[in-house]
């Protein structure tokens, strides 16, 4: 069975996350497998407009911003 994927557009977890790595990727599905690829990454936040990617471990305070993020 596939990990479960689910995105939230305009929603940011950098606020107070354990940030694992911080890359520069073309898109969100390139973060998405960044996450998957990462051991302890259960959430990602990807700006597009920065080609940012941020791997999270964890959201405890989901806000509401330009990004996507998998959990």
């Amino acid at each position: 069975m596939p990990d479960p994927v689910c995105f939230s557009p305009a929603t940011d977890c950098s606020d107070g996350a354990d940030v694992i790595d911080e890359l520069v990727l073309g898109s969100d599905s390139e973060c998405l497998e960044a996450c998957r690829g990462e051991a302890g990454c259960g959430w990602f936040t990807f700006d597009g407009a920065e080609s940012a990617c941020a791997l999270l471990a964890d959201c405890p305070a989901p806000e509401e911003d330009e990004c996507q993020v998998f959990f």
